[in-house]
């Protein structure tokens, strides 16, 4: 079973966002760190709304090496 997991990500470039990670039942951030996936399929949650004041997402994918760090919320 996935799971969705809120997270905070800094870049070694500043650039912070909110978002979503998906990870297999038991399994940590810290794991899929560790893991030999070079990429992480990441869900980006927008601070501005929609025009139905929806929460506005999209999805891209973040290169380990350039993660400064990753927190679970």
């Amino acid at each position: 079973m996935v799971r969705k997991v809120k997270v905070w990500v800094r870049l070694f470039t500043q650039e912070q966002f909110i978002g979503n990670i998906y990870l297999e039942e038991g399994q940590r951030v810290q794991d899929l760190m560790n893991d030999d996936r070079k990429f992480i399929p990441f869900e980006k949650t927008h601070l501005e709304r929609g025009p139905k004041n929806e929460v506005s997402t999209s999805n891209i994918v973040i290169n380990k090496d350039a993660l400064a760090s990753i927190e679970e919320r």
